[in-house]
């Protein structure tokens, strides 16, 4: 979504209906679809199958709330302290990229969030999957 940012404040910023309409087409097309296109997938591996659908929505829920929220406040205090320009829209949106980057790559590399390419979802880790079946972590196999 940063990148698509320094476009589109300053087509915005023209005040055209049509290069306005431009802007949101080409960000809702590419840039919406680009940031939570792969989030599904990722959220369904953060959870086990038996509790996937409430710790999926209530993250998703509260973080909506708390950014969705609030961000109007910082986004108005950051227009009315530089004077109006896009340009300081454009590095709020910057930071708040930087910010969910960081993030990912501490879960990432702090195993918060680890692949689970060849694990199956709806196993329990260290236990059985539902309807029985052990679950990979929990088969040993011998050569």
């Amino acid at each position: 979504m940063a990148a698509f940012a320094g476009p589109f404040f300053p087509l915005a910023d023209t005040r055209s209906p049509v290069l306005i309409c431009l802007a949101l087409v080409v960000v809702m097309a590419f840039g919406h679809g680009a940031a939570f296109g792969p989030t599904a997938a990722f959220y369904a591996e953060l959870f086990s199958a038996r509790v996937r659908c409430s710790g999926v929505s209530i993250g998703d829920q509260a973080g909506s709330v708390v950014l969705g929220g609030f961000t109007p406040m910082p986004a108005t205090s950051v227009i009315l302290w530089s004077g109006g320009p896009s340009w300081s829209l454009m590095l709020l949106v910057a930071a708040g990229a930087l910010v969910a980057a960081g993030a990912l790559v501490a879960a990432a590399t702090r195993m918060a969030a680890p692949e689970t390419f060849r694990r199956s979802l709806d196993a329990e880790p260290g236990g059985a999957a539902q309807g029985g079946a052990p679950s990979p972590e929990a088969v040993t196999t011998s050569n």
